[in-house]
């Protein structure tokens, strides 16, 4: 069966959710047509949004006309489609959206790939949980589920939550891994062997990253003059990480906030360990984070924090070394492990390589994706 999907909404089409599950329908044999706003694109920081009044008003008022313009592009010119995917971020598009694709008679697929409730009110603590706003975000993300025929989420654990907190039918929801794109993380050659050793971790700062657990550790292995941290990246907690730095006295570690594409692969593969996330917030428990997806497709050694969501993929000695969250001590014994024991690195690696090419690429997500939609349509 050839299936045609209407990619719609206002999504981030960028981030890497949306171009990976794009690519790997694509590469399944599936067509892809866009209805496509961009709104989301231009804010780095989306959840400082909630905290400005006037960069509220803003946005709803890009939302309101972005969605008229939807809504006459899909209804008069997109042309017919066998399924609808909603793109992340896309909670507010179910509610505009959703009607339009029932009006034409079209299933609807939300790729939910997170909960604004959670991220907002306990993950990144941008909304106080008693207060009006996030009995609003749950409502939204309820019913954003509710006018959805499946639901995709990135691990089961994600999707245990939905169904245990938010009340979506287990029987909607989905998991579609993230993986990573290959043309941009793969492996190559590794000056590892003669490198110093080198704790690398990049993101955007927020909460289930565990960064003070990471600086913490680095703390603890200032006498170990071969160890150095390279950190990369900004966002929510950047000015703490730069106090925290400060307040450590971190002087075997270097802080910078961007690098570009091509040095992150080659940094990725040179590193000695690879950091995932290491926070103890719920959420940090359910998730498999983009930059263990990308450090899998180097093959480089990763540590992160041990969870059901990461044990849905890795295994503890095989794939990764996994820690408890939150555990600057832990951490700082899996870093030596590593720098002590090449061929581990080398091994878990490897592995994670492997497992990437099985499970993690666009094609496979996509294959697996594919047969969903075939199983919706039908």
């Amino acid at each position: 069966m050839t299936i045609r999907v209407c990619y719609l909404g206002t999504y981030e089409a960028d981030y890497d959710r949306n171009r990976i599950v794009q690519r790997g329908l694509t590469e399944s044999g599936v067509t892809v047509v866009e209805c496509h706003e961009a709104i989301w694109g231009s804010r780095r920081h989306k959840t400082a949004t909630l905290t400005r009044p006037l960069a509220l008003a803003r946005l709803g008022a890009e939302l309101a006309s972005g969605y008229a313009r939807l809504a006459r592009r899909y209804l008069a010119d997109t042309p017919d489609h066998d399924v609808v995917i909603v793109g992340y971020l896309g909670h507010l598009d179910m509610l505009a959206l959703a009607p339009l694709c029932r009006a034409r008679k079209k299933p609807v697929v939300f790729d939910a790939f997170i909960s604004l409730y959670d991220t907002l009110v306990f993950d990144r603590a941008v909304v106080s949980p008693s207060s009006p706003a996030a009995r609003a975000l749950k409502l939204v993300d309820r019913a954003a589920c509710a006018l959805a025929d499946r639901v995709l989420l990135d691990t089961q654990a994600h999707a245990d939550y939905f169904a245990r907190e938010l009340g979506v039918s287990e029987a909607k929801c989905r998991r579609v891994l993230v993986g990573a794109e290959p043309g941009m993380f793969h492996p190559v050659e590794s000056a590892r062997a003669s490198a110093p050793f080198t704790v690398f971790h990049y993101s955007k700062f927020a909460p289930l990253h565990g960064i003070r657990t990471m600086l913490e550790a680095a703390a603890a292995l200032r006498d170990q003059r071969d160890v150095r941290f390279l950190l990369v990246g900004g966002g929510q907690l950047e000015r703490q990480v730069e106090a925290w730095i400060d307040e450590l006295g971190l002087d075997n570690l270097e802080h910078r906030r961007w690098m570009e594409p091509d040095e992150l692969r080659t940094t990725i593969a040179n590193a000695g360990a690879c950091l995932g996330i290491f926070g103890d917030t719920p959420k940090a428990s359910r998730v498999i984070p983009n930059k263990v997806y990308q450090c899998m497709a180097v093959g480089a050694p990763i540590i992160t924090r041990d969870s059901p969501g990461a044990r849905e993929l890795l295994r503890d000695g095989e794939h990764a070394l996994l820690c408890p969250p939150a555990d600057p001590a832990a951490l700082k014994t899996a870093i030596l492990r590593l720098r002590d024991d090449p061929a581990l690195g080398a091994r878990l690696g490897a592995n994670a390589r492997a497992l990437f090419e099985e499970r993690c690429t666009p094609a496979a997500i996509g294959r697996a994706l594919a047969g969903e939609l075939e199983t919706i349509v039908a």
